[in-house]
């Protein structure tokens, strides 16, 4: 019973009942909620001048990291790393 209300909680957080098997359609990183950008997965962060990624929350129970640009608070963009090493970008308005 009470794995099922674990499952049901982890399905209405991630908003999808595949959370364990797919990235999930939005996250949310200090009370603010990114939706999947259109652009592809891909095997690092990104290189940005003056960037540098830092880890800004994790995607719990499953411990993948959630990375924001260092130095802001609340970014719009982030990176989430899946199981297979890749990154699946995250903006606050979803799209590119």
């Amino acid at each position: 019973m009470f794995a099922a209300v674990l499952f049901a909680w982890f399905a209405q957080t991630y908003d999808t009942v595949s959370w364990f098997l797919d990235p999930p359609p939005n996250i949310s990183v200090a009370g603010r909620n990114y939706k999947p950008s259109n652009f592809p997965p891909s095997t690092h962060l990104p290189d940005r001048e003056g960037i540098e990624w830092e880890v800004k929350g994790h995607m719990w129970p499953l411990g993948y990291d959630i990375y924001g640009a260092r130095g802001y608070p609340t970014p719009t963009e982030m990176e989430l790393e899946w199981r297979d090493g890749s990154y699946h970008q995250y903006t606050l308005q979803g799209g590119p």
